[in-house]
């Protein structure tokens, strides 16, 4: 629902967020879609939650978001790659009851990514090491055109304006 499930890259790189009951993964592929690569996630998943959201600002570095209706506050809700997604590393949790269901990188403010879920808004600019909540107003999707424009939608129309990455 977030339209974050999938990114692709110039240079023929995409990713896609795949989760079942058991394992959260990425399917890569950097030939335009000829081959392709399946890697497992360190992320909490069961039946209603695992990864879903993939961000990748350049080819090499990205995260890998965690969330859904059985999310707890305890899981594993952040891999962070810096290897174009051949290996995955937990990251710092998102502080989001439920997770998070949809991550972006803020154009042109290096290391920095918004998430959101139904629990709010969070950000970090470490890369996913380590998140700071922007609020806790219910969030469907993010998405940003420069570091000073970026909006977040929720329910019942809500549109939320971020700037100042």
């Amino acid at each position: 629902a977030s339209g974050t499930c999938l990114v692709t890259r110039p240079g023929g790189h995409a990713w896609i967020a795949a989760a079942d009951p058991v394992r959260s993964r990425v399917l890569r592929t950097s030939d335009f879609g000829a081959t392709w690569r399946s890697d497992s996630l360190p992320l909490t998943t069961r039946a209603g939650s695992g990864v879903q959201s993939v961000a990748f600002p350049d080819a090499a570095n990205g995260l890998a978001l965690g969330g859904g209706s059985t999310a707890k506050p305890e899981d594993v809700n952040v891999a962070i790659t810096t290897d174009g997604g051949r290996t995955w590393t937990p990251g710092g949790r998102v502080p989001l009851a439920s997770g998070v269901w949809g991550g972006v990188p803020v154009p042109g403010a290096r290391a920095t990514y918004v998430a959101v879920g139904p629990s709010g808004a969070a950000w970090t600019r470490d890369g996913g090491r380590s998140w700071t909540p922007l609020d806790s107003v219910n969030y469907w999707s993010v998405g940003f055109a420069s570091r000073n424009a970026g909006w977040a939608v929720g329910q019942k129309g809500r549109i939320t304006k971020f700037a100042g990455f």
